[in-house]
């Protein structure tokens, strides 16, 4: 009697083909980046007191809207047949308004300079500084800025000193009582009263001033014999003259 013989079949595994393991990744530590805050530097304007914005934009304001009527009196001017001097009385075509006087005049009757000279007619205000100069001609410390314009309307804006009166030197400080006794009579330290700004911010109120008072015909700033007003005027670009 034949037995029949099991065979038991083993699966055959084969390493040859196998896949190879996988490779472990490696983890990379990255630094986290903190957003950058970038400070806002306050601007000049807003520096400067809620009475010294309103002043300038009040001043603005008027020019603009003296502009304006100058606009519609030229508007106007097509339409009117004759003018009279209201100096020598003539009639005319054509008769210009004075700048300052704001009438109908020829420039060669009216004897204020500024018609009678071509020059100044392009002047739009007049300006005046009222300083310290401290340390042999080396240190300056503007107190006043002050200006006036065409239609006869003046304004200032005081500064406040950077350094203390106690630091200056002996030579300075008999200088500078001498200029508040017999030049401007401004103290070295302003006074409350005066709303005094930053003297950093002197040239950006010069520049503001010069921006409303100015025109394409009246691009000229006029100062009466003070080295300040020239420096300051030939370092910031604007034309000037001396009267």
């Amino acid at each position: 009697m034949q037995t029949s013989q099991k065979t038991s079949e083993t699966p055959q595994t084969s390493t040859e083909f196998d896949a190879p393991a996988a490779k472990k990744i490696k983890k990379m530590w990255v630094p986290k980046i903190q957003p950058r805050i970038v400070g806002t530097a306050e601007s000049h304007w807003e520096k400067l007191p809620t009475e010294i914005q309103n002043k300038i934009l009040d001043m603005e304001a008027r020019q603009t809207h003296r502009e304006k009527l100058a606009k519609v009196r030229a508007d106007l001017e097509e339409f009117l047949l004759i003018q009279r001097c209201f100096v020598c009385k003539k009639e005319e075509w054509g008769i210009q308004t004075t700048p300052c006087c704001q009438k109908p005049a020829h420039f060669e009757c009216c004897t204020a300079p500024i018609h009678v000279n071509e020059g100044l007619r392009r002047v739009c205000m007049i300006l005046d500084i009222k300083a310290y100069i401290l340390n042999k001609g080396n240190q300056t410390i503007v107190r006043e800025l002050g200006w006036c314009d065409m239609d006869g309307r003046s304004d200032s804006i005081h500064f406040q000193s950077p350094v203390s009166f106690s630091s200056l030197s002996e030579v300075d400080k008999r200088t500078a009582n001498y200029v508040f006794a017999n030049i401007h009579s401004l103290p070295f330290h302003a006074r409350p009263e005066e709303n005094a700004v930053d003297q950093n911010l002197l040239d950006f109120v010069m520049k503001t001033v010069y921006k409303t008072l100015s025109s394409l015909e009246r691009d000229v700033v006029a100062y009466k014999g003070g080295t300040l007003e020239k420096q300051m005027l030939s370092r910031l670009n604007i034309p000037y003259m001396l009267i």
